[in-house]
């Protein structure tokens, strides 16, 4: 799970705890949906060159654009794509930390829903929290440690400051304002 201090009984945040956290939990589902997807397409190319007509060339394109290219790329690819490519740049050392604290939690309506906004004192950033509980967890002048990955100043998680301690070897990691 990770080191604890002693002292302040905080987890130690280092680059493997990182990577941890930024692996996407629900990478289970993400498998499924990417193999139901590309098994349905193969599926219906299968019956396709089996047996070709009319017939099988629409149902494979129906099935392809109803089920392959929503739940196989959509939902499963692009998603592993994505978080393999986090990772990739946490190894490569391609990230900064940087601390700051909430300075507003905003609920923003659109349409019936409503999305929870987290917003950042210092670098005036927002970042969208779609669980209500992830809401709540938060209050105003909490410090945060916030992952940014360098190429796009994109906030790609959040560590509280009251949770985890940084580790000796990602000081230097830090960005100073």
């Amino acid at each position: 799970m990770g080191e604890v201090t002693k002292e302040t009984n905080k987890k130690i945040l280092t680059e493997d705890i990182i990577v941890q956290e930024c692996k996407n939990k629900l990478k289970v589902i993400v498998w499924l949906f990417t193999i139901i997807g590309l098994g349905i397409i193969v599926y219906a190319l299968f019956n396709l060159i089996t047996n070709p007509c009319v017939n099988t060339m629409v149902t494979f394109v129906v099935y392809s654009v109803l089920f392959g290219i929503p739940f196989g790329f959509v939902v499963g690819v692009k998603n592993l794509i994505f978080e393999h490519s986090i990772i990739k740049r946490i190894r490569q050392g391609k990230y900064y930390l940087f601390v700051d604290e909430v300075s507003d939690i905003e609920l923003i309506k659109r349409n019936t829903k409503g999305d929870d906004f987290l917003y950042f004192k210092k670098t005036k950033e927002s970042v969208p929290l779609f669980i209500r509980k992830g809401y709540c967890n938060f209050e105003i002048g909490e410090k945060c440690i916030l992952l940014f990955m360098a190429e796009d100043n994109k906030i790609i998680k959040i560590f509280r400051c009251k949770d985890y301690e940084v580790s000796s070897d990602l000081e230097k990691m830090f960005y100073k304002m």
